[in-house]
């Protein structure tokens, strides 16, 4: 309410609290008066209005009812009826007959004595003519049309017309018609006898009756139109001319009864009551206006404001009075109040009241007094401060200190002592009033007079009221004196008395001369502490002098290692900015490296996938076919792509391991099986070379925890590499261990390596021959990744070797674990009853030994052998070295669960057929299935269950209805995978993108699918996401993975969020392994026993044939190529039209081009013994020999090679791979003398 209302003065906010006061009842009083006065009103304009609106309604029922008995008491009327058989055939004699005279006389007399009707006429039913009328001018006038003719007509009964506008009369009317039913027969109608209304002096007139209804009200009635029937009081010419939009006509035209208050047709707000007549669908409303029928109100309200007005005059009069005699008070006090603001101290407030005006201002003049007298002190504090502050030594502080507090204190004497420089005595500074000889030094240890009482309490001492014959003396600075008071001050610095001011008055000090002193003390003694201080500094000062100069020395010093220290940080941080930024570019150029081979993978892959598939394809199914040799071009062309294949997965693995994308899986495993895998692997190999390979290692090598793989590619590298570089002698492998390493040593007698070039033999794509001449195959990646891999498992490679006479490469790598000797492990066999070796075994893993006897237990009892472990690791071994039938695996184990036990039985080729059954009180049987588990039995086990699970792994699910879908792009790879799989009888679909992917399985779910990732538009990944978010059964379809891709980390988590568990390689795709992989993916086996897919095609045994030569002289030619495959398929372009003589070096080249005296010589530049080079160069330079021409073919493509090849005498040049038409183009050029072609 302050907020709201603000008032400048008091005198005017109490004048408005008094009008509020007063004048606030008397508006309430009036307002309820008001209200109760408009209610009454309104009761009463309502009640008017309906009890109006109902005897108006009732009145025009009764108008028209009047209306329907008039005409009904004509149509009755034995006159009208007899006119029946005249109107069957009537004629002008018969309209002059009595009874026409009757009826004219009959009606007529109607129209004279009731002003209601206009006309009233008959109209013939057969002709629809008007046959009688009150007017002669509507005689034969034709009314068939009317629907007062034809609905009465119809109906049989009285029919009702609207008041519409009739041309006739060129007015508003209305008719009411009835039928004319002859008097022999009740149901004929031979006539309608019709009554129009002159609404003017019947109708009209009720509603123009406006009595009751003031100066605006009236009556009006409206069709279901809602337009205007009547004459209106505020709108000329309105009957069927207005639409009348207001509320009251809407709702009584729609048959609703009421009253409300609203707007009429004018806007204007009126009082309506409405209602309903249903004989002729009007809505009727009577209104009145607002303004009229509150106009009973407005003298109240004027009597009512002419009250208010005088009570205003009134309250206002009195109210300045009051507000003046409590302000005027209270304006003097405030005036006072701003003298005293103002300076003015003497200004007083002169009231001689004694009421609570009289007393504030008594209090107010006190409270003068009071600032009069603070203010004197505070001028008194202020001066003694102000000339203190200036003061710069003790001397000049004493005097003006002692002068000052004499002057306001009105003393006559006083002295200031301040402390010795040895703090033994107070010594005289400055004095006033007092004699030379009088003045004395105090010891500050005798602690006696006045000056030892405040050298103990550190407080003023005031001595007053001290009489003149007392015998009380005290040793003062005058001697022995008799004052009247003595006031002594103490100034402290760091809590010690330093100076003391003692002065004398004859009189009595006043409260004020007490209060300025302890006021201005404070101060005082804090410029006595500063100036005390100051003379402390000045001696510390020129102490520090000397050091300051020393340090300032130094300081120099510092700032100058600082700048250097700066400009160092500087440069450091230069350096950090570079490397970082080289960090990001290498971090950037190893992204794109692993992008570019992820796609180099995919696009080497995809050729050569189609290229093995084929080859594959064609021995599978067309070996019967083709002869010997050309069966043997199939082999060499799948034998180069696993070639091939390997030197692109070469490139790949040392990419990986360079970025650190390398994944290691480790296992524990023993590295004596991974010795006598490789040796027996690279035995036969070793025996074509009439070299022997030698083992030495001790028994109970432990077992390693590396990644086998890892392990086994490194071992088979070097030993391999031994056993391809020694043609004579012996390759020998030695493996011995301690505590951490073991260590394996494989060491040659072939061809060794120099010290020049022992060093680089590590490099990536370094060789020690990587002449034209070099003896043997190679990218020179092999040792590279061998290396480089051991490194990454945490071993390495030495090599020492010497030329001519062999290498040594030592293997070292890490064992990880505990020692662990390879014996028999204490395994827990529970065989049943009369056990016998026939019996099938099952391997039971489970943690808890008591499940472990309940199992068994279950299992022997009905036959079964049984092997029980607590182990994971243990296990795998056991299933490794042991027939099993099946196993029983539990999920929760303590060193490793259960998944990971069961991923590793599926990797291991002796342990991925032997079905097993997961054990676990979870149920989560859709894991286990993924992971390619056979069955699943919930904790606690029930034997019948248990046993239903090995009952359905004894026998094999039927394949034959298994529907795969095939998605793919590569067509050959299609070939291929479905040639694999239709022998196997699996139905095969193909979706050759991944939208004929996701358009097939809308309609058809297949067992199973196999699914390439890179396809153009929809891809793979895109296709598994669809599938995978369907809700419905393709949500769970198991899906193969099939890509060239080398996958990165982020493919292989997208695909593993889409719980995919079977991936495969593109390339050379094993059948065995495709097949694998979709038995694990459908949960389904292959029987075992089953022969290999190429046992199952019949081979033709094979047949010398005895080829016929022709007798045409086909020309030679010489073929120099060491690599056998070449020379096959360059023989098998060639051998149709030329003789063929071979040579597999370049010495045997050069001897044969000598001797043979060929027609023409296709020479490979890199050969061994002596390369190409040389071979044509000394050919050209025989000067007697036959020169003939020799085309160069090599497989190197760099710039300058074919130049090259030219300029050492070659004729023309042929590049690997070799194109068969190009190869026969560039013969005939040089064997038929078309040079110029």
């Amino acid at each position: 309410m302050k907020k709201i209302i603000k008032f400048k003065t008091l005198k005017n906010r109490l004048i408005f609290w008094f009008f509020l006061v007063a004048l606030l009842p008397m508006i309430i009083i009036g307002w309820n008066i008001y209200l109760q006065r408009v209610t009454a009103i309104k009761k009463e304009a309502f009640s008017k209005l309906t009890a109006i609106r109902d005897l108006k309604a009732a009145q025009l029922n009764i108008w028209i009812d009047e209306r329907i008995g008039d005409i009904k008491s004509i149509a009755e009327d034995t006159g009208i009826r007899a006119l029946e058989p005249s109107f069957k055939n009537l004629t002008e004699e018969k309209k002059k007959s009595s009874l026409f005279e009757k009826a004219i006389i009959k009606l007529n007399s109607y129209v004279a004595n009731y002003s209601s009707y206009h006309e009233l006429f008959i109209i013939n039913s057969k002709t629809g003519k008007v046959e009688l009328s009150t007017d002669k001018s509507s005689l034969g006038v034709d009314k068939s049309k009317e629907t007062y003719f034809s609905v009465p007509k119809r109906t049989g009964n009285i029919f009702i017309k609207d008041i519409y506008y009739s041309k006739t009369v060129l007015k508003p009317t209305m008719t009411f018609s009835i039928p004319l039913i002859s008097l022999a027969t009740t149901e004929h109608v031979f006539g309608i006898l019709v009554a129009r209304i002159d609404l003017i002096p019947s109708l009209y007139s009720i509603l123009l009756d406006r009595t009751g209804m003031g100066q605006t009200g009236e009556t009006l009635i409206v069709n279901k139109d809602v337009v205007a029937l009547n004459a209106l009081r505020w709108f000329e010419n309105a009957p069927l001319k207005l639409k009348i939009n207001a509320k009251p006509a809407t709702l009584a035209s729609q048959g609703n009864v009421g009253i409300i208050e609203t707007t009429d047709y004018r806007n204007v707000e009126v009082l309506a009551a409405y209602t309903y007549i249903p004989r002729t669908s009007w809505g009727f409303v009577s209104k009145q206006d607002i303004t009229d029928i509150y106009a009973p109100i407005y003298p109240m309200i004027k009597g009512i404001l002419i009250l208010v007005f005088i009570s205003i005059v009134v309250v206002f009069f009195l109210s300045t009075v009051l507000a003046n005699a409590i302000a005027n008070p209270i304006l003097d006090m405030a005036n006072v109040s701003k003298q005293i603001q103002d300076g003015d101290y003497n200004a007083r407030i002169l009231s001689t009241d004694n009421d609570e005006m009289g007393l504030l201002a008594s209090s107010i003049n006190d409270m003068a007094k009071a600032i009069q007298a603070n203010v004197t002190v505070q001028t008194s504090v202020a001066t003694i401060i102000k000339s203190l502050v200036a003061s710069k030594e003790l001397n000049a502080f004493g005097m003006k200190l002692l002068n000052n507090i004499l002057a306001v204190t009105d003393s006559q004497l006083g002295s200031f002592y301040i402390l010795s420089a040895d703090g033994n005595q107070f010594e005289n500074l400055y004095s006033i009033g007092i004699q030379q000889h009088a003045i004395q030094s105090f010891d500050v240890k005798s602690m006696e007079g006045q000056f030892g009482q405040v050298l103990l309490t550190k407080k003023i001492s005031h001595i007053k009221d001290i009489p003149e014959d007392t015998i009380f003396s005290f040793k003062t600075f005058s001697g022995t004196a008799f004052p009247k008071e003595i006031l002594t001050i103490p100034f402290l610095s760091e809590n010690t008395v330093m100076g003391i001011l003692s002065i004398a008055n004859l009189h009595s000090y006043t409260e004020k001369n007490i209060q300025i002193i302890k006021m201005v003390l404070p101060t005082v003694n804090t410029i006595f502490s500063n100036l005390m201080a100051n003379e402390k500094r000045k001696l510390m000062t020129l102490e520090l002098a000397d050091k300051n100069t020393e340090l300032e020395m130094q300081s120099s010093e510092m700032h100058s290692l600082n700048i250097e220290l700066r400009t160092q940080t500087e440069e450091l941080e230069t350096q950090n900015i570079a490397l970082e930024v080289q960090r990001i570019q290498v971090e950037e150029a190893n992204r794109l490296k692993s992008e570019f081979l992820s796609n180099m993978s995919h696009e080497l892959r995809t050729p050569l996938n189609s290229v093995m598939a084929l080859s594959r394809v064609l021995i599978m199914q067309a070996t019967e076919k083709l002869s010997e040799e050309e069966s043997n071009f199939l082999h060499i062309i799948e034998r180069n792509g696993k070639k091939l294949l390997s030197l692109i997965n070469d490139i790949l693995d040392l990419s990986k391991i360079e970025s650190g994308r390398m994944d290691i899986d480790s296992s524990q495993f023993s590295i004596e099986q991974t010795i006598d895998t490789i040796v027996e692997s690279l035995t036969p190999l070793a025996d074509e070379k009439n070299i022997q390979i030698m083992q030495e290692k001790p028994y109970n090598l432990p077992i390693i925890e590396s990644d086998e793989t890892r392990v086994h590619q490194i071992i088979q590298n070097i030993l391999g590499n031994a056993v391809k570089f020694t043609n004579k002698g012996h390759v020998s492998i030695s493996a011995k261990s301690d505590s951490k390493n073991i260590f394996i040593n494989i060491k040659d007698t072939g061809i060794g390596i120099s010290k020049e070039n022992l060093p680089y033999i590590f490099e990536e794509f370094r060789q020690v021959d990587g002449s034209m001449s070099r003896n043997f195959e190679g990218t020179g990646l092999g040792l590279a990744i061998a290396q480089k891999a051991a490194k990454m498992l945490g071993g390495d490679i030495l090599a020492e070797s010497e030329l001519d006479k062999g290498s040594i490469f030592k293997l070292i790598f890490p064992i990880k674990k505990e020692e662990q000797v390879i014996e028999n492990k204490s395994i827990i066999s529970t065989p049943g009853p009369s056990v016998t070796p026939q019996r099938k075994t099952i391997l039971i893993i489970d943690d808890d030994p008591q499940a472990l006897r309940i199992l068994s237990q279950f299992l022997t009892e009905v036959g079964y052998n049984t092997i029980t472990t607590q182990s994971a690791k243990e296990a795998l071994e056991i299933a490794q070295n042991t027939p099993l039938f099946a196993i029983t695996l539990d999920v929760i184990m303590p060193e490793m669960d259960g998944w990971e036990v069961l991923q590793k039985f599926k990797q291991n080729l002796k342990t991925k057929d032997i079905p097993v059954i997961m054990i676990s009180v979870s149920q989560d049987m859709e894991t286990g299935f993924a992971l390619g588990a056979m069955g699943y039995v919930t904790k606690p086990v029930q034997k019948n269950m248990l046993l239903a699970e090995l009952e359905a792994k004894s026998t094999y699910r039927d394949m034959t209805a298994k529907r795969i879908l095939l998605v793919e792009d590569n067509k050959t790879a299609i070939i291929q995978i479905k040639a694999f799989l239709e022998i196997e009888n699996f139905i095969i679909d193909v979706a050759e993108n991944g939208l004929d992917a996701l358009n097939y399985i809308k309609y058809t779910v297949p067992d199973g699918i196999i699914l390439d990732l890179m396809m153009p538009g929809v891809d793979g990944f895109e296709v598994l996401d669809k599938i995978r978010a369907s809700s419905g059964k393709t949500a769970r379809i198991p899906v193969l993975i099939l890509t060239a891709k080398d996958l990165t980390p982020y493919d292989l988590k997208k695909l593993t969020n889409n719980n995919i568990q079977q991936l495969l390689q593109k390339g050379d795709i094993d059948k065995d392994e495709l097949l694998f992989k979709i038995q694990t993916m459908l949960g389904i086996q292959i029987k075992k026993g089953k022969k290999p897919l190429e046992q199952l095609i019949h081979k033709p045994p094979i047949t010398d044939i005895q080829k016929i030569n022709n007798n045409i002289e086909k020309p030679t030619i010489l073929v120099v190529e060491d690599h056998p495959d070449n020379m096959i398929t360059i023989k098998a372009i060639l051998k149709e039209m030329y003789i063929i003589i071979e040579a597999t070096d370049g010495e045997e080249g050069l001897n044969k081009a000598l001797n043979e005296k060929p027609d023409l010589i296709i020479l490979d530049i890199s050969l061994p013994k002596m390369d190409g080079y040389t071979v044509v160069r000394k050919i050209r330079e025989n000067k007697n020999t036959y020169q003939p021409p020799v085309i160069g073919m090599t497989a190197h493509a760099m710039k300058g090679d074919r130049e090259k090849i030219l300029a050492a005498g070659c004729n023309d040049y042929i590049s690997k791979p070799i194109d068969p038409e190009y190869v026969i183009k560039i013969i005939n050029k040089w064997t038929k003398g078309s040079k110029d072609d």
